[in-house]
């Protein structure tokens, strides 16, 4: 994307652009500062306000690092320049990615899965010429994450694909549509979080799970959720009791969901949080 392009449009006279929260061509910028950096002679507050930098905000992680969030790559830059010259050094000083979005490409092959990920997407690029295009740009990014059934639909299989925004933006204007062998695929964006089948919880899969067992229907502790009887019987939904929407202090209908639901509304408020920390999804 070319952010040059309504610069014009979005300058004032004093020189400075126009209203970062409205300018939808900016895309937060990160600078995360190890905690073993010596901050102590350098006064961030003074420098970005002598300086003219625009900071968003300011805040401590888990690990101890201070993190920056700028409205823009270039307010990033300028302090990162001030930093280095003040005597932090580069290898203390970390840009994160831009996180990409997910799509969901539905209709692929149902006897297809992960491991035909490489025809998958030989066959995708090769019947889609446009995002083997972008693919030319070394940045772009299009990596298939997992191959599923629709859980709407067994016999429907989606693949569910990490891009970079350029890709995502020309299958936009394809329609939202993607050729795969005879048919023409509905391409959905689909935000896409971890999810542990042993303890339910965000984040991680059970394969890296140290957490206790919680079944995914019940929520007991008792049993995994393959194990959770009667699964098949009528009275299945008086069963059904969220760990995630308990823990979180939700009450009534919404912890009356199995973990695993995409209705569940810890899980759509993770989706929320990811949504809002990708800057596709924050644009459209």
């Amino acid at each position: 994307m070319n952010s040059s392009t309504n610069s014009s449009n979005s300058s004032t006279s004093s020189g400075h652009s126009g209203n970062v929260w409205l300018d939808q061509n900016r895309v937060k910028s990160l600078l995360v500062v190890a905690k073993d950096a010596n901050l102590q002679g350098c006064d961030l507050e003074k420098t970005v306000i002598e300086n003219g930098i625009q900071v968003q905000k300011k805040f401590v992680n888990k690990k101890g690092d201070t993190v920056i969030v700028f409205p823009n790559q270039s307010s990033r830059d300028s302090l990162k320049q001030k930093l280095t010259s003040s005597g932090v050094t580069s290898d203390l000083l970390k840009e994160p990615k831009d996180k990409c979005p997910t799509i969901s490409v539905v209709g692929i092959p149902k006897e297809l899965n992960k491991e035909s990920s490489d025809v998958i997407y030989n066959t995708l690029l090769r019947q889609n010429p446009y995002i083997s295009d972008c693919l030319k740009n070394s940045t772009s990014v299009f990596e298939i994450l997992s191959v599923k059934p629709l859980k709407s639909n067994d016999n429907v299989k989606q693949a569910i694909i990490k891009i970079s925004d350029d890709i995502r933006y020309a299958i936009k204007n394809k329609s939202n549509k993607s050729f795969y062998g005879l048919v023409s695929c509905p391409v959905y964006d689909q935000p896409y979080i971890k999810r542990c089948h042993k303890c339910q919880g965000f984040g991680h899969y059970s394969k890296e799970c140290s957490k206790s067992t919680c079944c995914g229907i019940c929520a007991s502790p008792d049993h995994q959720t393959q194990n959770c009887t009667p699964k098949d019987s009528s009275d299945i939904q008086s069963k059904y009791s969220c760990c995630n929407c308990t823990k979180a202090g939700k009450t009534g209908d919404d912890v009356k969901k199995p973990a695993f639901s995409n209705d569940c509304p810890s899980y759509r408020e993770k989706q929320d949080k990811l949504k809002a920390s990708i800057s596709y999804y924050s644009k459209n």
